[in-house]
């Protein structure tokens, strides 16, 4: 049920560049979770390999992600 509630209350930020977005957002204060998570195929997901994602709390304590996402995640821009 945590886990539910969890994916429920996340939200994500899509990127081009992670790791840019990310050193900008620490530079300007932001606490994140843990670094960068990078999904590799030892992760046992299916696809979406390269898919990098870091978690945060908005000041309002909503859970956050930026993502850059790769292969089947990656969204066309139209």
């Amino acid at each position: 049920v945590l886990v539910l509630e969890a994916l429920v209350e996340l939200g994500d930020l899509e990127v081009d560049d992670l790791d840019a977005v990310y050193q900008r957002m620490r530079d300007a204060g932001l606490d994140f979770a843990g670094a960068p998570i990078t999904f590799q195929p030892e992760d046992q997901l299916a696809q979406g390999f390269g898919t990098k994602v870091a978690y945060f709390d908005d000041p309002d304590g909503t859970h956050l992600e930026i993502i850059e996402p790769q292969g089947p995640f990656r969204r066309e821009v139209r």
